[in-house]
């Protein structure tokens, strides 16, 4: 996985587990896809 610049401690780092959780990541899409009105 990659990683993300944490401004906070000025170096790069890992994300937030969460961003690495499957179903966590298909809520995201899904709710993000009915806010948006995707057909998908």
């Amino acid at each position: 996985m990659g990683k993300y610049f944490d401004n906070d401690r000025g170096s790069f780092g890992p994300a937030h587990p969460d961003a690495y959780e499957d179903d966590i990541i298909n809520s995201l899409i899904n709710k993000t896809n009915t806010i948006l009105g995707s057909k998908k």
